[in-house]
């Protein structure tokens, strides 16, 4: 079983589009995308949280059934998800770049494995009984994001501005990516179509080789490669000893530290972090 178990999501600029759970039988995290359209069509702040709100709670219920396979699970859900979306569209066409979407990270143990599944940027993180570690992740988005802040940061230096407020000639470069979405040339995630799906990251792991796990948002992710402030093992090490929301609170201390993103480059001053984590227990 996964104990003991913890998780976190802390909301970076309002609203939250994290979603982070952990209990014995699997953890995971959806970090949705940040709609590219001034429309929302649901009841939530913004149609991403509604997305990852309305997934983390499904997920909760149907993880348990090891019957069905991870991908089959969350396309039920995604199914269920379609027809309750489209009722808040009323008829109208989606305008495409308000289509909620949401990267996913899932670890499940089911019959002495550890399942993996994954779609976007969301990570996994092993650390195995010989204490190496093993980062499971899809560079196909962060590859995108990065050409994007390799752009701003260029013309932050060629208009001697700040790279924060250099990210408002973003937006173009931004927008074609976002129609990449779910192509081959692009990057695959989860969203209401569902095509994602079939081309998700998917593994197994013999429990008796793990002895810790998690799963990360990539707002997460940046204490190590962006402010690094750990490595993974002994961020393996710390998540195991200390509350999450304390290196939560380190991390935003660091951004803190750099208001204008001129230092650490990125999207946000404060993206949503979410992370959970456990330990493996084989012999229970």
């Amino acid at each position: 079983m996964f104990n003991p178990h913890k998780n976190t999501s802390c909301q970076g600029v309002k609203p939250n589009e994290d979603y982070a759970f952990s209990c014995e039988q699997f953890i995971f995290v959806a970090d949705g995308g940040t709609g590219l359209s001034d429309k929302n069509y649901t009841n939530c702040a913004s149609d991403a949280q509604w997305f990852t709100q309305s997934l983390g709670v499904l997920l909760k219920e149907r993880l348990c059934d090891m019957s069905k396979t991870i991908g089959d699970v969350v396309s039920e859900i995604i199914g269920q998800l379609n027809i309750e979306y489209k009722k808040f569209l009323c008829g109208e066409k989606c305008d495409i770049l308000a289509m909620p979407s949401s990267g996913l990270s899932i670890l499940r143990l089911n019959v002495g494995k550890i399942e993996f599944f994954q779609l976007g940027d969301c990570i996994a993180v092993l650390l195995t009984k010989d204490n190496e570690v093993k980062i499971l992740r899809d560079n196909s988005l962060p590859n995108l994001d990065n050409s994007v802040i390799k752009n701003v940061a260029n013309i932050s230096r060629e208009k001697n501005i700040p790279f924060s407020e250099a990210m408002k000639y973003s937006k173009n470069q931004l927008i074609y990516n976002r129609k990449k979405l779910n192509k081959p040339d692009g990057y695959w995630i989860l969203d209401l179509s569902g095509i994602g799906i079939a081309h998700a990251t998917e593994n197994r792991f013999s429990v008796h080789d793990i002895k810790a796990a998690a799963v990360m948002s990539d707002g997460f992710v940046e204490i190590v490669e962006l402010f690094k402030l750990y490595n993974y093992k002994t961020l393996m090490d710390k998540m195991e000893n200390n509350s999450l929301d304390s290196l939560c609170d380190e991390l935003f201390k660091a951004q803190d530290s750099d208001p204008s993103m001129d230092k650490y480059p990125r999207f946000k001053h404060r993206d949503d972090t979410s992370v959970a984590w456990c330990a493996v227990q084989s012999d229970l």
